[in-house]
């Protein structure tokens, strides 16, 4: 009865788990081809993680450096280009 059940808990989460690794586990008919896939779409997952985290990372840094030439405009004159009194500060310090 317990082994029923078990294989019950495990049938119901096969759809989930095909979305999950993009595979289809019940076409396959041996183990060894569930195996062979797994690894693959592991792979495949893994290096899109990476391209995303590369853009998010360049796109971060160029955020960066914008807000930087942001702030450096902001403590300049537009008209002479001579630094401003940054507000907030007071004379003397």
């Amino acid at each position: 009865m317990a082994f029923g059940q078990v294989l019950g808990t495990v049938g119901a989460i096969i759809p989930e788990t095909d979305t999950l690794f993009e595979t289809d586990l019940l076409a396959k008919q041996h183990p060894d081809l569930i195996l062979e896939t797994g690894p693959r779409s592991s792979h495949a997952r893994s290096l899109h993680t990476l391209r995303e985290i590369n853009t998010l990372r360049a796109v971060a840094e160029s955020s960066n450096s914008r807000a930087l030439e942001l702030e450096e405009e902001t403590r300049r004159d537009a008209l002479t280009g001579v630094t401003t009194r940054v507000s907030g500060s007071s004379p003397g310090s």
